[in-house]
């Protein structure tokens, strides 16, 4: 799967036990922030700071220790 594409699964179907589910998502390595990020739980804190300060989310360059770099063009492909 690429950054284009995404995958669901169906509904909780115990009457009992929670949902447990992972996600992970696959971005160019050139992704940019939005404004939209301070309204998601999840993306809040990369850009609060920034927005609070009058700052522009578009210069936030992502931490790789939070996303890092899976494949480059120069990465060697396993066969």
């Amino acid at each position: 799967r690429n950054a284009n594409q995404s995958l669901g699964s169906g509904g909780n179907t115990s009457y009992d036990l929670p949902r447990r589910g992972i996600g992970l998502h696959f971005v160019p390595v050139h992704v940019k922030w939005t404004k939209d990020a301070i309204k998601s739980r999840l993306w809040k804190s990369y850009v609060e700071d920034v927005m609070e300060r009058g700052g522009e989310v578009d210069d936030i360059e992502l931490q790789e220790e939070d996303f890092p770099i899976t494949w480059t063009p120069d990465s060697e492909v396993l066969q």
